[in-house]
């Protein structure tokens, strides 16, 4: 898949080219508004299919990062450790505790700088809460895998679906069949929130925003373009292939 991300101004800002084996990406490289590559991504998986490392690279290949995910004996997500090269005795380390009421709490650890979070699950075994301090922050509501409505802190946003068309896979897919993972890779219901269905959406709105996403697909109901427009300015175009 090759994602193109625009400037404000009609300009290419980025390009990014995803690849994928068995419908897991496996590497995303990055390029500027030259088209040179300035750093790429490879990712890794445990032999259940489980993503398990996502190691960041220079465009001549010096590492400059990566990530660990580990799972406990049910593949649910036990902890996940970023460690970058320039500083590795400083790593960001979170972890994960799955309580007896239907919550995860999330224990963060910047360079020493702790921080606690919990997210709440509803009938469906789905994140649909987070709360910080003891305060609600974001709360989603669902159809089935759909985000209808999502409230984080002061803003609300509204989704809308396509008729026809859906990804061939999840993003979520990458961490199992245990739902919540993906939340807890990103330790945020905010960022997440859609990405536990493969219906295509076609917009998502706010008072003070709205990112319009129209789709051609293939005989498959597989998209083969996406284009998205945020307040009628051009953000992304993607274009998909398959093997």
């Amino acid at each position: 898949m090759e994602q193109t991300v625009y400037q404000e101004n009609g300009a290419i800002e980025e390009k990014i080219i995803h690849e994928y084996h068995n419908q897991k990406p496996t590497k995303m490289s990055f390029y500027d508004q030259s088209n040179t590559l300035t750093f790429y991504t490879l990712f890794e998986y445990t032999t259940n299919g489980l993503l398990t490392k996502v190691k960041n690279y220079s465009n001549i290949g010096n590492p400059l990062g990566e990530t660990t995910v580990s799972y406990d004996n049910l593949s649910r997500i036990s902890s996940v450790i970023k460690i970058y090269t320039a500083s590795p005795g400083n790593p960001e380390i979170t972890r994960f505790t799955y309580n007896t009421n239907n919550t995860i709490t999330s224990s963060y650890d910047p360079e020493g700088n702790g921080s606690t979070k919990t997210f709440e699950l509803n009938s469906n075994g789905i994140i649909d809460k987070e709360f910080v301090n003891g305060n609600l922050v974001t709360s989603v509501t669902y159809n089935n895998l759909k985000p209808l409505t999502k409230t984080s802190y002061s803003s609300t946003y509204t989704y809308s679906y396509n008729t026809s068309g859906r990804h061939p896979n999840t993003i979520a897919s990458v961490f199992g069949s245990y739902l919540p993972n993906v939340v807890l890779f990103n330790n945020s219901l905010s960022d997440a929130a859609d990405q536990l269905t493969n219906e295509l959406i076609s917009e998502i709105s706010n008072p003070n925003e709205t990112r319009h996403s129209s789709y051609t697909l293939n005989s498959e109901g597989f998209p083969l373009t996406k284009t998205t427009h945020r307040n009628n300015i051009l953000s992304y175009t993607y274009t998909y292939t398959y093997q």
